[in-house]
């Protein structure tokens, strides 16, 4: 399958694909609907992904290895737009507290985030009519509840099986030759970055999965048979889905401030073009 018919965006020396959910299904579904074993791999970075693959060149290099890379949030989408414009502090601190809340502005580089639970629930549902077997490896340490809530989410959904993200260098083989014996048309790899993404790569030549998704933490969230409530609808379409997370979760601190940092680093990058 050819790459994308779009010029990959360079948003701060990582390439992203400009395209929309509905266009991300139709290329999984042309890919699965021919005869290729080549194995089609989609990667979701966010904010925090940036600062390892700046520090990484391999890493970078990794990410650019795989057939779509997908804008995970609305950050992302703001750094695309506003390096694309008049850059300057104030022209950054509007785009900031106003312009990243106008959809035509904030889509005008990269149309639509592509990640997250709602594009994975997308996916499912089209696994389901379409008749995909779907695979997940990790997400909760309770793989159990994990098959159970998603075979009721998506009733009739060919699920080959969960398996443990938690496990010893030892027990990795033995996953991975169950994987590849069932064989799902598609494998979510559930893992955080970027130990899923480096998983991925290792084993996208050994007919693991047909589609191979680096998928986070969405299996932890309650819509998707998790523990973790997601935040209210309002906040989603802000952009504030962070700030729910560390609400929830405030010894994720430490981590969160890798968006103003991200932020901060847009602002500099602009400075020097």
């Amino acid at each position: 399958m050819k790459r994308t018919s779009h010029t990959r965006v360079d948003v701060a020396g990582l390439e992203f694909d400009p395209i929309t959910q509905q266009e991300i299904l139709e290329d999984i579904s042309e890919h699965l609907g021919g005869k290729s074993s080549y194995s089609f791999t989609v990667y979701k970075p966010y904010v925090e992904f940036f600062t390892s693959a700046w520090a990484d060149a391999e890493l970078m290099e990794l990410l650019h290895r795989a057939d779509r890379v997908v804008a995970d949030g609305v950050a992302v989408q703001w750094a695309a737009s506003y390096l694309a414009g008049p850059r300057g502090f104030g022209h950054w601190l509007k785009s900031l507290c106003f312009d990243i809340q106008k959809p035509q502005w904030r889509s005008q580089i990269i149309p639509e985030r592509g990640a997250g639970v709602d594009a994975t629930q997308r996916l499912l549902k089209k696994a389901v009519r379409a008749g995909w077997t779907v695979g997940i490896f990790g997400g909760p340490r309770d793989t159990k509840r994990t098959s159970k809530a998603i075979q009721r989410l998506f009733p009739g959904v060919k699920l080959t099986g969960v398996w443990s993200g938690f496990y010893d260098n030892e027990e990795e083989q033995k996953i991975i030759s169950e994987i590849k014996h069932a064989y799902p048309d598609i494998l979510f790899v559930a893992q955080g970055f970027p130990r899923q993404e480096r998983l991925i790569d290792t084993y996208k030549n050994s007919k693991l999965a047909r589609v191979l998704i680096g998928e986070g933490g969405t299996f932890d969230f309650d819509s998707m048979g998790g523990e973790l409530k997601r935040a209210p609808k309002w906040m989603r379409k802000l952009g504030l889905e962070w700030l729910w997370r560390l609400v929830l979760q405030p010894n994720r601190w430490r981590r969160q401030l890798a968006l103003p940092r991200f932020m901060w680093r847009i602002y500099k990058i602009g400075q020097q073009k």
